[in-house]
């Protein structure tokens, strides 16, 4: 099962949590710097937490195993807002698919979250409970079941909208109904580049992957941008509870057929508007190499 907006969160939270039990000095010179700072997550887990104030090295796996899926990399960038908020934007790449997402925290109330236990935290990654994982999911900025009932009742009256006919929707379109109708297993060729098919051959975890369209629910608006044998398609909907979120998909054309080929899944915040533009995938992913 790919992992859910809260879990990427929630692991976000994590990653910080192991700085500070790694290096509470220098984590905190890192985070009240001025400007901008960044933490990145190599395949081999190696996390680097890097700032005006320095640079920090930890392992960043207890804090990932929460996903339950083999994560790539992990590229987060933060910013400062007034007081104690930090922003942030996050792309976990689990293979072959990339998934981002953004919020904004209480510094201060995520470093006394599991009150005076921080300094413990390499025990308490693995002894989490429920209790600890909603209070972080809240911290880390989950939306509120009241801001989700407005867009529900929003979604009510029936705003969709689409985009002129390209090759793209179309194949995207079946590839949904496919997942839709659980027949994925023996149709994935057809909606998928042959770089795609022989990375999940005989890998069930890869595979599981091409079934990103199951976090969204319902459609809202969606916009094509194509090339002369490759294009870029962006889908805007709804997943569970009404939260907002994007794919943004690469096509590349195999003989008369048009086949996905990269996939980033952004979950949105209700503040933000749906992209209005096609956008490819590498244009919406924190950059794990800048």
């Amino acid at each position: 099962m790919n992992p859910t907006r809260a879990e990427l969160k929630i692991s976000v939270a994590r990653l910080i949590e192991t700085a500070y039990s790694t290096d509470k000095g220098l984590t905190a010179k890192i985070v009240r710097s001025k400007g901008s700072f960044k933490l990145a997550v190599d395949q081999d887990g190696k996390a680097t937490l890097s700032g005006s104030a320095g640079v920090l090295t930890f392992s960043g796996d207890p804090a990932l195993k929460a996903i339950g899926a083999r994560v790539k990399w992990v590229s987060i960038t933060f910013a400062n807002g007034e007081g104690n908020l930090i922003k942030y934007n996050a792309t976990f790449s689990i293979g072959l698919i990339s998934l981002s997402v953004g919020g904004s925290f209480d510094i201060e109330e995520l470093i006394t979250s599991c009150s005076g236990l921080l300094c413990r935290a390499a025990k308490a990654m693995q002894q989490r409970n429920h209790a600890y994982d909603e209070q972080l999911r809240n911290i880390m900025g989950e939306l509120s079941m009241k801001i989700w009932g407005l867009i529900l009742c929003l979604l009510a009256t029936g705003c969709a909208s689409v985009g002129p006919l390209d090759p793209l929707y179309p194949n995207y379109r079946l590839y949904a109904e496919a997942v839709d109708a659980n027949a994925l297993s023996a149709d994935y060729p057809l909606y998928f580049s042959r770089r795609v098919v022989d990375q999940v051959t005989g890998d069930q975890a890869a595979f599981a992957q091409l079934g990103f369209k199951a976090y969204m629910l319902r459609e809202h608006s969606h916009s094509a941008a194509v090339g002369e044998d490759s294009g870029c398609l962006t889908v805007n909907g709804y997943g569970i509870g009404g939260e907002p979120l994007t794919f943004y998909l690469a096509y590349v054309q195999e003989g008369a057929e048009w086949l996905i080929d990269d996939v980033n899944v952004v979950f949105l915040e209700p503040e933000q508007a749906f992209s209005a533009a096609a956008k490819c995938p590498e244009e919406t992913r924190v950059d794990a190499k800048g």
